[in-house]
């Protein structure tokens, strides 16, 4: 070997900032490649269960504004500490105790009739007795519709409405109730409310926050499908796919073969 030569060089070609540049992007692929991946993950579930769950949540709050008589905007309830015991009063030649309690639609109606209440009631017992407010006058003492105990070997359920009487009385409901109820040592009415329909401002409200519910989740779903495959993540859009499309059709479609199923062993005579 010649100590006179000089050694070999390597040439490279190219500009040095294109070569660091050209490594650096080699490794950066290579330690990122792992991170999309989990997130990716991430966002299913989030499509999976989230989206599901929040139209779910959208859907109790849409059920809970009814804009009806009895719902959250058109119900006024009174517990046992707001009811009171009037007295006593002869009906039909018979003792009856009376329990009032007063109403906020009938202040509001300064005690006169109201044509949106329909219904009123009271509990009692583990019993539920309700009277149509719209039925006669509301001023005359009149008895239960309907209570939630039945004689049911006639059929009927003559024994409590026909011993306990309503009626309005200004800005309070009353209810006689008769001895040989109100007698029994313990009793008293826990519970006493009105049924009546919303305002006409307040139930075009709720309308319109119904509908607006009712628009919103289907625009929740696709906006969610359609922003996961353009400019989020597929995965998130396969996951809102699966939670709220591809499930439901597969348990549907399973509770289906399980009917046909327990109906076929059926007629076999085997149980399902």
């Amino acid at each position: 070997m010649d100590d006179n030569k000089s050694p070999r060089t390597v040439i490279l070609s190219g500009k040095t900032s294109e070569t660091g540049d050209s490594d650096s992007s080699i490794l950066t692929q290579t330690e990122d490649h792992a991170v999309p991946k989990s997130k990716s993950w991430g966002w299913f579930l989030i499509g999976l269960i989230g989206i599901p769950l929040l139209c779910g949540i959208l859907i109790g709050i849409e059920q809970n504004i009814l804009p009806e008589a009895g719902g959250s905007f058109g119900h006024e309830h009174r517990d046992d500490n707001e009811i009171d015991i009037k007295g006593t009063i002869i009906i039909s030649e018979q003792n009856y105790t009376v329990f009032r309690s007063e109403f906020n639609i009938l202040i509001e109606s300064d005690g006169e009739t109201n044509s949106r209440i329909e219904y009123i009631y009271i509990e009692f017992d583990g019993e539920h007795c309700e009277g149509d407010y719209q039925y006669g006058n509301p001023k005359d003492w009149k008895n239960m519709d309907s209570c939630s105990s039945w004689d049911y070997v006639n059929d009927e359920n003559i024994i409590l409405t026909e011993n306990i009487f309503w009626r309005q009385n200004e800005t309070y409901f009353e209810f006689a109730v008769h001895k040989n109820i109100s007698a029994n040592n313990g009793f008293e009415i826990n519970h006493a409310g009105v049924d009546f329909l919303p305002e006409p401002w307040v139930e075009n409200t709720l309308i319109m926050i119904q509908n607006l519910i009712l628009l919103f989740i289907p625009i929740l779903i696709i906006g969610s499908i359609i922003w996961g495959f353009t400019r989020g993540d597929r995965m998130f859009a396969w996951g809102t796919l699966t939670g709220t499309l591809l499930a439901p059709v597969a348990f549907f479609i399973l509770f289906v073969i399980l009917v046909i199923l327990a109906f076929g062993l059926d007629s076999m005579g085997l149980d399902f």
